[in-house]
This record gives C-alpha cells, sequence and structure tokens, in this order.
C-alpha cells in the first residue's frame, strides 16, 4: 500500500504529518462524511463528496437517517457532472463500508479508502471541513 502522508519530521513522527502528496491533480481524490443538523428538535443528516484537491463540494445529499442510501446518494451527486475519481476515502463508519456503498464504487471503477480504526485524523481534510460549516451556521 502507498502511503500519502509524509512524517514532518522523519525523526519525530508525533510531531505531525503533511499531506500535501494527496492534493496532487493527477491522483483525484475524493473525501466524503456525515455530520448531523439539529432543526426545530430533530436531528437531519448532511452527507458532503469534497474534491480534495479543489476542496470543492461536489456531490451531497440531505435527509432524517444517516445509512447507506444517504451516502450513496451523495456520492452519485458527485458523479453526475464529474469523472470518478482515483480514490474515495471516508471515516470507517458502516453506511461506507456497507455492501451497497461498496459496490457503487466497484461499479464506476472507483478503489474505496477508509481511515484506519481510531485514527479520525485521516479523515481530517472532512472533519475540518464540517467544523467550519457548523460555525459558519
Amino acid at each position: 500500500m502507498r502511503r500519502y502522508y509524509i512524517y514532518r519530521k522523519a525523526d519525530l513522527p508525533r510531531a505531525g504529518y503533511s499531506f500535501s502528496g494527496l492534493t496532487r491533480d493527477k491522483l483525484k481524490i475524493w473525501v466524503e462524511d456525515f455530520t448531523y443538523v439539529p432543526f426545530r428538535g430533530k436531528f437531519y443528516y448532511l452527507v458532503a463528496v469534497l474534491n480534495l484537491n479543489t476542496r470543492e463540494v461536489i456531490g451531497w445529499a440531505f435527509g432524517e437517517r444517516h445509512d447507506a442510501d444517504l451516502v450513496c446518494n451523495a456520492f452519485a451527486d458527485a458523479l453526475k457532472h464529474r469523472k470518478a475519481p482515483n480514490i474515495i476515502h471516508s471515516d470507517r463508519g458502516a453506511e461506507y463500508l456497507s455492501e451497497k456503498h461498496l459496490n457503487l464504487c466497484k461499479v464506476y471503477g472507483v478503489p474505496a479508502s477508509a481511515s484506519g480504526p481510531g485514527q479520525p485524523w485521516q479523515n481530517g481534510f472532512m472533519e475540518r471541513f464540517f467544523n467550519t460549516f457548523k460555525e459558519e451556521q
């Protein structure tokens, strides 16, 4: 497996990573995640698909349940107007590791990537996006 991050300080791995290698145009990586949005005493769920190179939201879906259908709808929305990416990355949520989502990836020939167990920073691009999104609400 190819490692796309590099240590900021090779002799001190805990100092963090640089993910600059992920944002090269030719890699064409998309990342995806969802968040909840409270509204009038209910929770709704927003799924977004982000182009890692441009940081543009290229697909999204909104619904009352966070399930495989919702994440597949967001991925399908992104695929409506864009060529499939080389990689799509998410966290280890059951929705993203579901047979339905993985089959959709397979149909479009897109390898699915997921963060390692207990390593949420590996989907930090989406975590940061939703943090900013919620601050601006």
